[in-house]
């Protein structure tokens, strides 16, 4: 990169921003290595630069000779040009000799570093000796059911309960391209605020429902009856302030205003076009689409066809000159996100070509032909450019329907999924040890001590609290309940040896042994 001192402001952002440390005070600006510069695409002092003062310095066009001893990483859509002994943006790959090659070597699994002291706890505890699913509440006063049995020459104890939740959610992910809500948008039930929309991931968006703000507020009951319907895989219906009605079942495709979803991407936009544009050069089909755009919310893609395997992924010198909106500085395009109204894509555009923002009408010739597409494939538009500033919608063929079929089939099935999320604190400690739940907290964080949820296992969040995700669909149906303090209720066992339960001040004098007990109705 060079400083352009006409444009510099001496504001120094670019300092602070490259990856590289390439980028230094100088006396009145920027001073920029060439020892250390990689000249990207994506370069972050460049982006965040507010007078466009930065001035690439990189080697065009793609395959010519660059200054001796450098070497052009084509890993990702940044194409870093690394000088001799540097790194890339990334500071994952080096130019050692003129190869790129990765800085770190393929790490043996010994040593890799895996802490031991996660989840893998002994076999002995792996299972309860029998689910809370039906075991009663004790508030503040331990679990109901504390059983012993026998595993493998190993006396096990599990503590089960059903436990009442006050600080608890539950995380639903749906797999489906249409938008649904800005992040943050509240999410309504009947009338009440239940959650919100979380992220959106790869063709995937997340909702929260429930979590203590939402329980606490006035008629919060509802938020828990709403997470304890949705662990249960019932049915539910709710809406996004802002966004679309939800139709969601665990398990089940969703409905989103008013639509069943039937497929999710398997590709963010750029890969997508990218996979297109190989596909588009089937013998029938070859020829007939010049350059593809694929509508993502957060990675627009724009490709030209592959003439071979060997193009240069994401390569944005388009022979057509097309700029679209939002683009950032290289295809793959990770630019501003568009205020979304639900158009193609998740992004504003109701008609497709909204997206072009402008046309090099020396580069664009007449019959040059776009293709629009979304993520998934199932919507689609054909345009051809007249020549004289203005596009014609014509019919796809069949050949390139076809190919688009086919893509949109190899895509993912739409689907609802969920996780319960609660804390294991307090009272619920206290059922394994009345007066010593700093010690059972301990055990947990040893491995010595195995939290379920109705028998399913559970992924434990370090820290403080016994914090706890599980997959619904791995606890049997109906084990979920809720109450109107609020609290959602839901099964809970701690098991772990007798020896370890002992040691902590556990429950002794309310073992029981687990035989006969399956079946056993609690008479409060």
């Amino acid at each position: 990169m060079l400083v352009d001192p006409e444009r510099c402001n001496g504001c120094w952002l670019c300092v602070e921003a490259c990856c590289l440390g390439a980028v230094s005070r100088g006396q009145e600006r920027p001073a920029v290595s060439r020892e250390l510069c990689v000249n990207s695409l994506a370069c972050p002092a460049q982006q965040i630069c507010p007078t466009d003062a930065l001035v690439s310095e990189r080697v065009e066009p793609a395959g010519a000779a660059l200054p001796h001893g450098f070497a052009e990483c084509a890993v990702c859509p940044s194409y870093c040009q690394i000088p001799p002994g540097g790194s890339g943006d990334c500071r994952m790959n080096d130019n050692r000799d003129g190869r790129v090659v990765r800085a770190v070597a393929l790490t043996s699994i010994e040593d890799a570093g895996y802490a031991s002291g996660g989840e893998a706890h002994d076999a002995a505890i792996a299972n309860p000796l029998v689910s809370g699913i039906g075991a009663g509440t004790r508030m503040g006063f331990g679990c109901p059911y504390v059983v012993q049995g026998n595993v493998d020459g190993v006396d096990v104890v599990t503590c089960v309960t059903e436990s009442h939740y006050m600080y608890s959610g539950i995380q639903v992910k749906i797999d489906a391209e249409p938008y649904i809500g800005e992040e943050g948008a509240p999410i309504i039930y009947k009338g009440v605020q239940v959650g919100m929309v979380s992220v959106e991931e790869y063709g995937s968006k997340w909702i929260y429902i429930g979590g203590a703000s939402n329980l606490s507020r006035k008629n919060g009951w509802m938020a828990a009856r709403l997470v304890a319907d949705i662990a249960n895989r019932q049915p539910v219906k709710m809406k996004v302030r802002g966004g679309a009605r939800l139709e969601l079942q665990v398990g089940e495709k969703p409905v989103i205003n008013g639509e069943v979803c039937d497929k999710r991407r398997w590709a963010c936009g750029g890969d997508a076009a990218f996979e297109l544009s190989i596909r588009l050069q089937e013998p029938m089909a070859a020829g007939v689409v010049d350059e593809i755009v694929v509508f993502d919310r957060s990675y627009l893609g724009h490709a030209g066809p592959a003439a071979e395997q060997t193009q240069r992924l994401f390569d944005d010198r388009k022979k057509s000159g097309l700029k679209l909106k939002f683009a950032g500085p290289h295809t793959w395009c990770v630019g501003p996100r568009p205020t979304a109204v639900g158009g193609w894509g998740g992004t504003f555009a109701k008609d497709p070509l909204e997206i072009i923002e402008a046309v090099d009408p020396t580069r664009m010739k007449a019959g040059f032909t776009l293709l629009f597409v979304e993520a998934d494939g199932r919507r689609r538009a054909l345009y051809r450019w007249r020549g004289d500033g203005n596009w014609t919608a014509i019919d796809i063929p069949r050949a390139v329907a076809t190919v688009l079929d086919r893509f949109h089939a190899d895509c993912e099935p739409a689907r609802v999924s969920a996780y319960f999320v609660a804390g294991a604190g307090g009272a619920a400690r206290r059922g394994v040890s009345p007066f010593t739940p700093r010690k059972v907290v301990e055990l947990v964080e040893r491995s010595k001590l195995r939290l379920t949820c109705g028998g399913a296992p559970t992924l434990r969040f370090p820290g403080g609290g016994i914090g706890f995700m599980v997959d619904v669909e791995t606890v049997k149906p109906g084990a979920f309940y809720w109450t109107p303090i609020p609290a959602v209720v839901a099964p809970l066992e701690w098991t772990t040896r007798r020896a370890d339960f002992e040691a902590v001040g556990g429950r002794v004098d309310e073992i029981r042994d687990v035989r006969g007990l399956a079946g056993e109705r609690r008479d409060d």
